[in-house]
């Protein structure tokens, strides 16, 4: 294939080029033969060469665009004559132009977003309409130094590398179920089948997109078949529009030889147990044999690392708050078009010339109801910890989209986000639809698919049938529901399919549920409905779970979760005890204080990486010290591996601060952090307010540095050369350690620590202001009044979860702070003037004004790279921007500074024990 040395938005066509080609060596042919004729005196034929020299000058000028005008006829004729030599060329030159038809029948294969597994009543969506770019991690086992998250395009081959150059030519990306494993080798196809790769600086290669569980069956040995006659064989069964196109095997082969395909393997784990270790064999030979670039997908379980030479391996990272933002707008804008707004607009064009609406219209109002339900949605994520650490992938995203479309409210377990999701697809819309199914109760259909999907889970094939395979199973299934059995097991299968959208693949005789864990779930239902969780245990002790993870998972949090957490316990398998805590963790109100104790000591034996410390942080706060009713110390001193876990978090962009990094490889893990500065120490609490499985499952909590007071309460007299003298809450004091305090707020202040600790400063700063009118009982704006009575413990507190989550840029304080450095007083009396003119002199300095004009709300930064005390602006309810009076807005802030000030002077509420 051709490399291109710099990207192109838009390659030129194959018979385009060929003209081109075909042109300039007509060109140069006849500029040499003409100084030939020159030299040897030969003057009639040099003239009659040069002008055709001169002829074919002037058809490359138009090729250039010297004169548009007959360039575009010469286009014009060189695309007929390309047409013409379409086929000699392509067997001339097929080592360096694809096929046509095979790159667009990719297209149409992968232009249709499937990973949510959501047919039906839900929208189809385009793939690009929606793609959220991944954080993939290379270097899972934490070995880097450096950040290892990476997009995919930079792990693939650039425009000017070697082979040599690519350290991840083979490479598996093993992740969890729903984090975008197949979405991602869908993308990657479309994006080469377009040719739009080039965007991204990367090499051109060939596509080849394979699923392992459509020919598995087809592997003899290690070596047989090999890769190219498999390639030929999927490509004409998988692509309707290649069925008789001339690509032989030979053809893939020579390309595969030369390093220019990119060849995705996906689903790994899909490959029934029996298989996977041939397949797996079969896969690291043909990896070893061709020098292109290799993708092979797979869930955990399904990768034996054992088994392959040379692949490095990659796992995806939880979506953070930004990518899980930008994939809800994404979502929303794509389903209110494609669902609802598309179709008003095409409606409206058989109407009256005064009843149709615009296009422009109809996207607009289309873009503005997204933008509110998205950020909606995207609030309920924020406030609620659990639903935030739920919602990390696109799968459990898009379920928790597509049930909050339906019923606004969210449910906060993933068990419950599935039950919900189910209910959603086998009742609520195919009968909102009046397209009910056959079967019209949710429960009974949902029953039979909870048979045919534990069956599945017991059979060979796992996760493809065919009708014939099911058929007498169904027809008994649906006699107890139907018995004439007017519902045939085929027309069952239809419905499911076509109105519910659970089921895909009637088109190929063989279906499959639209996702793997709808599947998993089903099953778990099923066995839970017949209280057999001795089978699932049966398998743990018999080391046959892993094809059944998932399904262990939901049953788990259907019943009581002792039992598996005691069986798991007892394999002392690493896998077995990841499964253990994952169960645990997920329900941990079900798991008893002796059960967790013996959980957290057994993962400690194990070196299990990141989790290890995670299992750490969670100890300090299960066998913490009491100070109070609501207020609690850590049981010791924050070690290196806890600490850790903070800065790969900053390193890796999932937690805003500005920390120290610190080298810590060469460091005792296990032993008390020492020599880290006071603003570090405020910085690790602050991201602990992100851990949500730190958190008790009731109430609002804050982690901070404890008083000296409290300190004295537990701390023992150091001992040993190096004395450690943990931080307190005031930077004065002396200290190199860390001790943390978990203490207890009001609830009404759960969105603003949500939203703070998350960076989302918009939402803060309008959380804020509603929250301070609703302490004062304001309905549109703070009085003046109101403010110089405002709760001195509500207000101090308020500015204290502004400094601590903003690293002491933002808050109170801070614009208090610069008031007075500009002139600023805490009581103005009648000055207007001298008022007004340090207010100005304040909006200037903090960026509510730029060259000489009061910014609008919309123009502020809401970002942690804002101006020291931008935030929080009270716009709305102080009006202290634009549209305001702006003559009076200093006497709110004066108001504000002034109680600030006396809450300050009286106590220190979120630092002392009255809180």
């Amino acid at each position: 294939m051709s490399q291109p040395s710099s990207p192109s938005p838009s390659p030129k066509p194959v018979p385009e080029q060929i003209t081109e080609i075909v042109i300039n060596l007509l060109f140069v042919s006849s500029c040499g033969y003409t100084l030939f004729n020159v030299f040897t005196d030969n003057i009639p034929k040099a003239l009659i060469s040069l002008a055709i020299s001169a002829i074919a000058g002037l058809a490359s000028s138009f090729s250039e665009g010297l004169t548009e005008t007959l360039k575009d006829k010469w286009k014009k004729r060189g695309q007929r004559f390309g047409e013409v030599l379409d086929k000699p060329v392509d067997r001339a030159f097929g080592t360096i132009f694809p096929k046509p038809q095979y790159l667009e029948a990719l297209k149409a294969y992968c232009y249709d977003l499937e990973v949510e597994g959501l047919k039906g009543d839900f929208p189809s969506l385009g793939l690009e309409e929606v793609f959220v770019p991944l954080s993939l991690n290379a270097d899972p086992a934490g070995f880097s130094s450096v950040s290892p998250i990476k997009k995919v395009w930079s792990l693939l081959p650039k425009q000017d590398q070697t082979a040599a150059e690519n350290r991840y030519r083979r490479i598996a990306i093993v992740a969890n179920p729903g984090y975008g494993k197949t979405t991602l080798t869908r993308y990657l196809t479309l994006k080469y089948a377009n040719l739009s790769y080039q965007e991204f600086g990367a090499a051109p290669l060939l596509p080849i997109l394979l699923v392992l569980r459509s020919f598995y069956g087809s592997i003899e040995s290690e070596q047989i078949p090999m890769l190219p006659d498999l390639v030929e064989q999927q490509v004409k069964k998988m692509l309707p529009l290649c069925k008789n196109l001339d690509m032989s095997a030979a053809w893939f082969e020579k390309r595969l030889e030369n390093g220019q395909c990119l060849v995705m393997l996906d689903g790994l784990d899909e490959v029934p147990e029996a298989h996977r270790r041939l397949v797996s064999q079969w896969i690291n030979w043909q990896m070893q044999t061709y020098p292109s670039q290799f993708i092979l997908t797979s869930r955990p379980h399904g990768y034996d690392e054992s088994l392959f030479r040379g692949v490095e391996r990659i796992s995806i990272v939880d979506f953070n708050l930004d990518q899980k933002e930008d994939f809800i707008h994404k979502w929303y804008k794509a389903v209110l078009w494609n669902k609802k707004w598309e179709s008003h607009w095409q409606k409206s064009q058989d109407r009256s010339e005064y009843e149709r609406l615009s296009k422009e219209q109809a996207q607009s109002q289309s873009e503005a109801e997204a933008e509110v339900a998205a950020k909606d949605l995207i609030r309920q994520i924020i406030e609620t910890p659990n639903l935030n650490e739920l919602a990390k992938n696109p799968l459990l995203i898009t379920i928790i989209a597509a049930t909050h479309r339906a019923f606004a409210a969210l449910p906060k377990r993933r068990v419950e986000i599935y039950k919900k999701m189910f209910n959603l697809l086998l009742a609520d819309r195919p009968n909102f639809r009046d397209t009910p199914l056959t079967i019209r109760s949710s429960e009974e259909n949902q029953q039979i698919l909870q048979q045919l999907a534990l069956t599945l889970m017991m059979s060979e094939s796992k996760t493809e049938f065919s009708l014939e395979e099911v058929n007498h199973q169904l027809k008994t299934l649906l006699t107890e529901y139907d018995a004439e059995l007017k519902l045939t097991p085929k027309k069952f299968l239809k419905e499911i399919q076509q109105i519910a959208g659970l089921l895909t693949g009637e088109e190929s005789n063989l279906y499959q549920f639209s996702h793997k864990t709808f599947q998993e779930y089903l099953a778990a239902a099923e066995l839970k409905k017949c209280q057999n969780a001795d089978f699932l245990i049966k398998k743990i002790a018999d080391a046959a779970w892993k094809d059944w993870e998932e399904v262990i998972r939901f049953y788990a949090a259907m019943a009581d979760i002792t039992p598996f957490i005691e069986t798991l316990l007892e394999t002392n398998d690493k896998d077995a005890l990841l499964l253990a805590y994952r169960i645990g963790t997920e329900d941990s109100q079900k798991v008893s204080p002796a059960l967790k104790s013996r959980l957290y000591q057994s993962l400690q034996q194990v070196n299990l990486g990141n989790l290890n410390a995670k299992v750490k942080l969670e100890e300090q706060f299960q066998t913490q010290v009491l100070l109070n009713q609501n207020t609690i110390i850590s049981s010791q001193y924050i070690t290196w591996k806890e600490y850790q876990l903070f800065l790969e978090a900053q390193k890796n962009q999932q937690f805003h601060s500005n920390a120290t990094v610190i080298e810590i490889t060469e460091r005792p893990l296990d032993s008390a952090i020492l020599n880290i500065s006071w603003h570090d120490a405020r910085w690790f609490c602050a991201w602990l307010n992100t851990q949500t499985y730190l958190q008790p499952d009731v109430g609002v909590y804050l982690y901070r540095l404890p008083t000296q007071t409290e300190l004295s309460q537990v701390r023992s007299s150091p001992s040993g050369k190096d004395e450690i003298l943990p931080w307190t809450s005031s930077p004065t004091t002396p200290g190199n350690a860390l001790r943390v305090v978990r203490v207890r707020i009001d609830n009404q202040y759960r969105a603003l620590v949500n939203f703070l600790a998350n960076g989302r400063w918009k939402e803060a700063d309008q959380e804020t202001e509603r929250l301070m009118l609703e302490l004062t009982r304001c309905e549109n704006h703070l009085t003046v009044d109101s403010l110089r009575e405002f709760p001195e413990k509500d207000l101090y507190l308020i500015d204290q979860l502004w400094l601590r989550f903003s690293g002491d840029k933002f808050g109170f304080s801070v614009q208090k702070k610069i008031w007075l450095e500009v002139g600023g007083k805490l009581d103005f009396g009648d000055d207007d003037a001298a008022a007004t003119k340090a207010f100005t002199k304040l909006s200037e300095q903090n960026g509510w004004r730029a060259k000489k004009e009061w910014l609008k709300y919309s123009a502020l930064d809401f970002s942690i790279h804002a101006p020291s005390a931008h935030l929080p602006t009270l716009f709305g309810a102080c009006r202290v921007l634009p549209k305001a009076n702006l003559g009076k807005a200093w006497i709110g802030w004066c108001a504000i500074f002034s109680r600030l000030y006396a809450a300050t002077v009286s106590s220190s509420p979120l630092d002392g024990s009255n809180l």
